[in-house]
């Protein structure tokens, strides 16, 4: 039952973090899966125009450059906003 438990909150975490308007950050007990308090879950969005499209996550230790890390998912989001931009026009999008 357990196992089912933390399933469901690790759903619950990710969504949330896959929703966010902004990069988010939890570090380890801020996360409610017990399996995951000594990691950190970086998670930054994915869009085009205003219509959001998904994230990019990462998924690693406590300990970890923060100050390299976080920097190089940046610069990978906004090369794949970008990307997205090229290959899917925000004017081709159904929401806006």
């Amino acid at each position: 039952m357990e196992v089912f438990e933390e399933q469901s909150a690790l759903y619950r975490i990710f969504e949330e973090l896959l929703t966010e308007d902004q990069m988010a950050l939890r570090i380890g007990n801020e996360i409610p899966v017990r399996a995951l308090e000594p990691c950190t879950l970086i998670s930054i969005p994915l869009r085009s125009g205003n219509v959001w499209l998904g994230s990019i996550g990462l998924v690693g230790p406590i300990r970890m450059q923060y100050d390299q890390v976080i920097p190089i998912m940046m610069y990978l989001s906004d090369r794949l906003n970008l990307w997205i931009d090229e290959v899917m026009p925000p004017t081709s999008h159904i929401n806006s």
